[in-house]
């Protein structure tokens, strides 16, 4: 018997993503030099394609056992490769714009 249950869910990628944004966004706050933010950037960028991948991994699983997909595999595509083309400046606009200065994502 595993020691583990397998997940239906992508629960580590969900908490790898939730880490980096931690990273990214302690970088920014503390004004870090221009190449560690730019890696917290690029692991970030990882983190949110790896997440994309795995929901596509779950829809498929869903309908090889004859359920529904949760997610619209078009939209998964083209989420895929905006991610794939942003720079660095887009994601850390996108990113300043979407969380709060104030309170670190993993705190909220």
């Amino acid at each position: 018997m595993p020691t583990f249950p397998p997940r239906k869910e992508p629960i580590k990628k969900k908490e790898q993503l939730s880490q980096r944004q931690s990273e990214l966004w302690h970088a920014l706050n503390k004004k870090l030099p221009d190449e560690k933010i730019n890696k917290a950037v690029e692991r970030y960028r990882i983190a949110q394609l790896s997440m994309l991948k795995a929901k596509i991994h779950e829809d498929k699983d869903r309908q090889y056992e004859n359920k529904s997909p949760l997610h619209d595999f078009e939209n998964l595509q083209k989420e895929i490769l905006a991610w794939t083309n942003k720079t660095v400046e887009e994601i850390i606009k996108d990113f300043e714009k979407n969380f709060n200065k104030l309170v670190p994502p993993d705190e909220r």
